[in-house]
C-alpha cells in the first residue's frame, strides 16, 4: 500500500474503559493530492473573496477557517488576509491518516484488515442504485434497516463471488475454463 504506518495505545476518549489501538499512517502519495486539492481550494476561495471586496457578502465557514475577514457594519467585506498558521496546520495533516481498533495489532495487520473491509464497503455504496436504494419505498424505520441488511449481504455476497472466482481460477485456466464453456 506505500504507507508508513506505526501504532500507539491510549484511550479513545477520556473516560474510556478500554485500551484503543490507534495505527497512524502516512502516505506520500496521498500527501501530494492532498495538498494539490488543497492548495486549489485556497485559490478559488481567493478567487471568490477578491470578486466580492466592497460588497455585501456572508460567508461561510470554509472562508474563516482559512480567512481573517473584515467587514464593514453595514456587512460589506472591505478585506481579508490568509490565516498562515490555519493553513499551515491543514497541510501539516496532509498524507496523514488513522485506524482505530479494538484488538492488539499491529498497524500492518490493521491496514491489511481495513482494505479487506473497504472493497465491499465501496461496492455496497457504488450499488446502492442498482439495488434500488436511491429511493427507499418502505413504510417504516424497521422495513428500512431490514431493506439496508439484505442490500449489504447481497454485495457482499456478490464480493465473495468474485473474488472466490478469481482465486480458483489462474489466467492460462480461466481461459481453458472459458473455451470449453464457448466452445
Amino acid at each position: 500500500y506505500r504507507v508508513y504506518g506505526k501504532t500507539v495505545t491510549a484511550k479513545l476518549y477520556e473516560d474510556d474503559t478500554q485500551e484503543r489501538f490507534f495505527h497512524l499512517f502516512y502516505n506520500a502519495s496521498r500527501q501530494a493530492a492532498e495538498r494539490q486539492q488543497l492548495e486549489q481550494l485556497l485559490s478559488r476561495l481567493e478567487t471568490f473573496l477578491d470578486k466580492h471586496v466592497g460588497t455585501a457578502v456572508t460567508l461561510g465557514r470554509t472562508y474563516q477557517e482559512f480567512f481573517s475577514l473584515r467587514y464593514s457594519k453595514d456587512n460589506i467585506l472591505l478585506s481579508y488576509s490568509e490565516k498562515k498558521d490555519a493553513i499551515k496546520a491543514r497541510l501539516e495533516l496532509c498524507g496523514d491518516f488513522s485506524i482505530i481498533t479494538s484488538e492488539r495489532m499491529s498497524a500492518t495487520q490493521a491496514l491489511v484488515q481495513y482494505k479487506g473491509r473497504d472493497i465491499p464497503e465501496k461496492l455496497f455504496g457504488a450499488d446502492k442504485s442498482f439495488l434500488g436504494s436511491r429511493s427507499a419505498r418502505v413504510q417504516s424505520d424497521e422495513a428500512l434497516s431490514a431493506k439496508l441488511f439484505i442490500e449489504f449481504i447481497a454485495v457482499l455476497s456478490a464480493t465473495e463471488t468474485h473474488f472466490s472466482l478469481l482465486a480458483s481460477f489462474r489466467a492460462g485456466s480461466l481461459f481453458s475454463k472459458m473455451d470449453s464453456i464457448v466452445g
